[in-house]
């Protein structure tokens, strides 16, 4: 039931936060079922063993514990389809390469969809109606040419309990406050600052070599 598109396997809980949640020992078992899967998909020498699964789970929970385990299955998929070149054998260094050409393509993902909420972020949200002008006009008055709005008599002014003649009810539909679009646009760079964030520790823990003009060049 995982997402099986890098930007579906985006939204789900990275590694580190499902230890804390249901422990190390059951995230492992995840990891394993889907090198099993990856294991089985592939014809080359000396398939990966119990052993060998558990080993390279455990190394993937260190190495990469900032992606989900969604991250893991759809790289696995790719590799096994020959995403990332011809499979000549199946171990742990294998694995780990897996995971970091699946990893560029991830951060390409996630900095196109940064410089696409960068390119919105100042743009007014569109309102979607189905409210009709001319045809509300022609409900009040009618197609006729000659057609008048019929006044509002003193008696019915007085049972509406007004001084003034009631104003037709409200269609419901009224553009934004300027409060109202501050709120949005502070939400939408919120999000856009928690996604650097996100990006920055990614970054920091694939290459802790990187100086800080190059991050601030990927970012």
């Amino acid at each position: 039931m995982m997402p099986t598109t890098i930007k579906g396997a985006m939204s789900m809980p990275v590694v580190c936060d499902l230890i804390k949640s249901v422990g190390k020992p059951a995230v492992s078992r995840l990891i394993e079922f889907e090198l099993a899967k990856l294991s089985a998909a592939v014809s080359v020498g000396c398939n990966l063993d119990n052993y060998k699964v558990q080993l390279i789970a455990t190394q993937l929970i260190e190495f990469f514990p900032n992606e989900s385990i969604a991250d893991f299955k759809v790289c696995f998929f790719r590799a096994s389809a020959g995403q990332y070149g011809d499979i000549f054998r199946l171990d742990g260094i294998v694995v780990r390469k897996f995971m970091e050409a699946y990893l560029d393509e991830k951060y390409q993902t996630v900095e196109e969809q940064l410089m696409k909420e960068k390119d919105n972020l100042y743009k007014a949200p569109v309102v979607q109606s189905d409210f009709n002008v001319y045809e509300e006009f022609l409900k009040v008055h009618g197609t006729g040419v000659g057609n008048k709005i019929p006044a509002i008599s003193r008696e019915e002014v007085l049972r509406n309990g007004q001084s003034e003649p009631p104003k037709k009810p409200s269609t419901g539909h009224r553009p934004m406050s300027p409060e109202e679009v501050e709120a949005w646009h502070a939400e939408k760079a919120k999000s856009l600052a928690a996604a650097k964030e996100r990006r920055l520790a990614e970054l920091r823990e694939k290459h802790p070599t990187l100086t800080i003009e190059e991050i601030n060049r990927l970012l």
